[in-house]
């Protein structure tokens, strides 16, 4: 019997080693190709990714806005990426002081499928006037204050800076929960020379650092420690604890020359990927996307494509208009028992793990069948 247990843990070690191996990060054994990153991405999201898909869902325009009003008063002039005073809640875009009778001239980004965005003008005594402006072909433009039957308010309860979700697999061979790094990222209210970094959740039980370019964010602390838990924990995806990320500091960084939202390189370091996981260029794998808005990630080991219906039509044609728009919130979409809501749980079999018939993309050499792996020798034990 002693033989034979010497020769269960004997082969449990080795099991070990062998797996550990091929997760480390100077290991060859884990380090698939870019065709084979790519074949895995069109296998579990059940799409084939044109080279010319663009990723991108964040365009960039040019603002042209002649402010009128009263002579010698200067307003405070803001574009917002949503109706402001139909949400009671500004997301604003771009914020400048103009007097009267000057134009407003800037380059900004706003979310790719918009057609119209609002504008507005405020003057010294807090009354604001709003306008719907189209958006086209790269410009926004239009006259705010001197129309002589325009309606000067109180505005709406509370204005921010918009926030940009970047979103990012852990490793190259994904599920595409997209939610083992999640950020939400603005420019700083106080300061537009900064940007605040806020960690959303954590899916993963690697130690993970997030950077901006070579700039470590959180202060170079490993994702787990940002959110002041343990290590190996999965954090805010319906499995493992919950954490109230407002009651937390976000980061506050730099923000370098030329930054766009679109083209900030963000990027997470993984023990599985040297050189990084990275925002998706045209026609790769999405292993990380930047999204507009306060985006609602899927729960663990659900598939993007399984949360948000309109996913896998955008990855088939990123020129439908209406599917750019697959990460909103409509009656439909996102399907409200695969995305994380505080207190909502995912489906776990006893492993801790979701049952075979329930994962979206069974890939064994995933990081979660090493642990089924482990816990099934363990348990012959």
């Amino acid at each position: 019997m002693k033989q034979h247990l010497h020769f269960i843990l004997i082969s449990a070690l080795a099991v070990l080693v062998v797996l550990a191996a091929g997760c480390s990060r100077d290991s060859e054994l884990y380090q698939p190709s870019e065709e084979e990153i790519l074949a895995n991405a069109e296998e579990v999201l059940g799409v084939k990714i044109s080279p010319d898909l663009d990723w991108s869902l964040t365009s960039s325009a040019l603002a042209r806005i002649v402010v009128g009003g009263t002579e010698g008063e200067t307003y405070t002039v803001k574009i917002y990426s949503n109706d402001p005073q139909a949400e009671q809640k500004g997301y604003v875009l771009k914020r400048a002081r103009v007097e009267s009778g000057d134009t407003l001239q800037t380059l900004f980004e706003y979310p790719a499928d918009a057609e119209w965005l609002v504008a507005s003008i405020t003057d010294s005594r807090s009354l604001t006037l709003y306008r719907r402006l189209p958006v086209d072909d790269g410009l926004l433009e239009g006259t705010l204050g001197d129309e002589p039957s325009a309606v000067w308010g109180r505005g709406h309860q509370h204005d921010e800076p918009a926030v940009w979700t970047y979103a990012f697999e852990d490793t190259p061979l994904g599920d595409y929960d997209l939610n083992d790094v999640v950020l939400q990222v603005s420019e700083s209210a106080k300061d537009t020379t900064k940007l605040e970094v806020r960690l959303c959740c954590v899916g993963a039980s690697f130690d993970l650092f997030v950077f901006l370019g070579e700039t470590p964010v959180f202060s170079g602390k490993e994702v787990h420690q940002a959110l002041g838990q343990n290590r190996g924990l999965i954090l805010n995806t319906g499995r493992g604890p919950e954490v109230d990320v407002s009651k937390l500091q976000p980061a506050y960084i730099d923000k370098p020359q030329g930054f766009t939202f679109a083209n900030a390189d963000f990027w997470i370091k993984s023990p599985l990927v040297p050189k990084g996981i990275h925002i998706a260029k045209t026609g790769k794998a999405p292993l990380g996307v930047v999204i507009p808005g306060e985006w609602q990630w899927p729960l663990e080991n659900v598939c993007v494509k399984e949360a948000y219906t309109g996913f896998v039509k955008f990855a088939e044609d990123d020129d439908d208009d209406d599917a750019r728009q697959w990460y909103k919130a409509t009656d439909t979409t996102p399907v409200r028992d695969k995305i994380y809501v505080k207190g909502q749980k995912a489906l776990f079999d006893q492993d801790g793990l979701l049952p075979p018939d329930k994962m979206i993309n069974h890939n064994p050499r995933s990081h979660r069948d090493v642990h089924r792996v482990l816990r099934s020798i363990l348990r012959d034990l």
